[in-house]
């Protein structure tokens, strides 16, 4: 049960600003009333298990902006209302957005969730995995990984996807930090290390939204 799950980890975690967690399965109906009765004044955001959508509380909604106008501009099936027009605490793909551009982890927060995922992919018999968007968070999300590596921490095998607005210019300039063994072709995507010999390598596509493809 995913409201008890959370309840728990905030009572064994008081006095975080933000609470965050994931993998609940769309089936759940969700509804920001139901983290309200554990959580009524600080935000908790819930990432669904593929990604692609947030349960939010009220205290989220009040925090981040998303209320009845924003719902209208974004539409009902990615920003549902109830049936009396008030935000349900439901979004998905670009309504995350308002939300996601305005929680700034920590790089040790960063690392911390990393190690945490690796041991859950470890334990349940994955070697190998795929992420996504790791430079959702900016770039400290990629100096997350490559501290990890360098410490001799991250033995996970992973595929990473980094995006890079459609707008962007100088394609080769941004990822000359980032890609060391290879040029990137303007508008294609290149496999390489992004530090050599390390476990994690890297998908570099020219499309902000590549990362949901």
């Amino acid at each position: 049960d995913y409201v008890n799950r959370m309840k728990q980890y905030i009572e064994d975690n008081p006095g975080k600003e933000v609470y965050r967690g994931s993998g609940w399965e769309l089936k759940t109906n969700p509804d920001a009333r139901m983290l309200d009765s554990i959580s009524p004044d600080v935000p908790v955001i819930l990432n669904s298990v593929d990604g692609h959508s947030l349960w939010i509380n009220t205290a989220a909604m009040q925090k981040f902006g998303i209320d009845k106008e924003y719902c209208d501009k974004m539409g009902h099936n990615i920003a549902r209302i109830r049936e009396d027009g008030t935000p349900s605490g439901y979004l998905s793909e670009t309504a995350m957005a308002k939300v996601l551009s305005q929680l700034h982890p920590t790089k040790e927060e960063i690392k911390q969730g990393l190690l945490k995922w690796q041991e859950f992919a470890f334990a349940h018999g994955f070697t190998a995995a795929s992420e996504c968007f790791v430079n959702m968070y900016g770039e400290q999300g990629i100096e997350a990984y490559r501290e990890l590596v360098s410490e001799d921490k991250w033995k996970l095998r992973t595929y990473g996807v980094y995006c890079i607005d459609e707008n962007e210019k100088d394609v080769n300039g941004k990822l000359q930090h980032l890609v060391l063994d290879a040029p990137v072709r303007e508008g294609l995507a290149h496999e390489g290390d992004i530090l050599p010999g390390s476990h994690l390598q890297a998908e570099i596509l020219q499309n902000r939204l590549a990362g949901q493809i």
